[in-house]
């Protein structure tokens, strides 16, 4: 089985285009099949059916498995397009050499031949339509050209070759009408498969146009996550930065509140002793009028320089506090 994928995937590396490789590997599957069902008949014809005169010999059979095998061949060498135009033309050609050539050893030939031949015909003239495209006219025109020449010119050919039914076998009353018939259920069933190609073909497009959106969809989507993901970080770092903030901060106002508490203590013990001092000095210069004033000037400047002491003290504490938060 892995043998069979690895033949199946001939020539399709480097090859990009969906609808291209799609193709490719519809040939190679065509090639494996065609090549199965020729050694199928093959067996069959020798092992039940040998007593019949009409049938695959090993000759025919050698040639019609080459023939089948060289599109694969083709694909190995990465000759796409050869290859898809040589599985549309062979298999016709090696219809009208087998056909032919047994008709030519028949003394004469029925009317069951000419119909299988069309039969055959028929079902190999659907294979250019599963390999080309309308994106490219002159080559699905070339693929189809042998099957339809086959078919407008059917009654030529077996006449040019002497193996007409009117010139061998048994003649019936419709006869006439079969190569109208026959060309028009080729004309139904290639227009049936041109249409079928063409809602394919449309419906690669509109899910290829899909594809593109929704890609385009999941690009933005992805770089909206990505964003997200920025933003998700970058708030994740505010919220660090944050807390050690709210911690500076926090530590602060608790400085702070050293600093006024050391402050109110300071007012409260170094600051109000002196005033208290002063203020008793003043109340005795009221008092007593016969106090030596130089002196008590003197004991007014000392409180006031330890007062001066203090508050500058705290001043420069507070200074200093206040260089820590960089105001």
């Amino acid at each position: 089985m892995n043998f069979l994928k690895k033949i199946v995937s001939f020539g399709l590396s480097g090859i990009e285009v969906y609808h291209d490789k799609r193709a490719i590997a519809l040939t190679n599957y065509i090639s494996l099949i065609l090549s199965g069902i020729l050694i199928v008949l093959f067996i069959v014809r020798w092992t039940v059916y040998r007593h019949i005169s009409t049938g695959i010999d090993t000759d025919f059979f050698l040639l019609g498995l080459s023939l089948f095998i060289v599109p694969i061949i083709f694909n190995k060498l990465n000759w796409t397009v050869l290859s898809r135009l040589f599985i549309c033309i062979a298999p016709i050609c090696f219809l009208w050499l087998l056909f032919i050539s047994k008709m030519q050893e028949l003394p004469s030939v029925d009317i069951t031949m000419h119909d299988t031949l069309r039969i055959y015909l028929l079902v190999f003239s659907l294979i250019p339509y599963l390999l080309f495209d309308k994106s490219n006219l002159p080559i699905l025109g070339l693929a189809i050209l042998p099957s339809f020449l086959s078919f407008l010119f059917f009654e030529n050919i077996l006449t040019f070759f002497d193996v007409n039914h009117g010139l061998q076998g048994l003649a019936t009353d419709d006869y006439q009408l079969m190569p109208m018939r026959s060309f028009m259920a080729y004309l139904f069933v290639s227009m049936a498969c041109y249409s079928f190609q063409t809602i394919i073909t449309l419906s690669d497009k509109y899910n290829r146009r899909i594809l593109s959106e929704l890609q385009s969809q999941s690009d933005e989507i992805e770089a909206q996550n990505e964003e997200l993901i920025q933003s998700q970080d970058k708030l994740n770092e505010f919220n660090i930065h944050l807390e050690e903030l709210v911690s500076t901060k926090t530590q602060n106002i608790l400085d702070q509140n050293k600093v006024l508490l050391k402050y109110a203590h300071a007012n409260a013990h170094y600051v109000r002793g002196p005033v208290a001092r002063l203020l008793g000095l003043v109340r005795l210069s009221k008092i007593d009028t016969t106090l030596d004033y130089p002196l008590l000037f003197s004991k007014i400047e000392c409180e006031i320089k330890e007062m001066d002491i203090v508050i500058k003290e705290q001043s420069d504490e507070l200074n200093r506090l206040i260089d820590k938060e960089d105001y």
